[in-house]
């Protein structure tokens, strides 16, 4: 099984939706200038495969979202949409979704 693609929105240096597809099933190399996003990247792919969100402190919750102005004016507007597509040597689909927003109400997805 492989990551077939890579959606990320509102999630740290991510501000508008992301979509990184397709992934060779073979080897992917992800390259960029300093502060073009790499870690994050990477960060957003170990964040929906853990438990993480639970153990975090409401300000480290916080500081997950993408928030351009460094305010929380109106909290509906911030939200973070993470999504892996994983594809099996069988072309099974499984989707991981994360989805989380400002108050810190949080739904995990996995479906097939």
């Amino acid at each position: 099984m492989y990551i077939k693609q890579v959606i990320i929105q509102g999630f740290r240096s991510y501000r508008d939706q992301t979509v990184v597809d397709p992934f060779s099933p073979k080897s992917n190399v992800i390259v960029g200038r300093n502060g073009s996003g790499k870690s994050n990247f990477f960060y957003a792919i170990q964040f929906v495969l853990s438990d993480e969100f639970s153990h975090l402190r409401p300000e480290q919750r916080l500081a997950l979202l993408h928030v351009s102005s460094g305010s929380y004016t109106n909290s509906n507007e911030y939200y973070i949409i993470l999504s892996l597509l994983f594809k099996s040597k069988s072309n099974l689909f499984v989707t991981y979704t994360w989805l989380a927003d400002v108050n810190a109400s949080v739904a995990k997805c996995l479906c097939f």
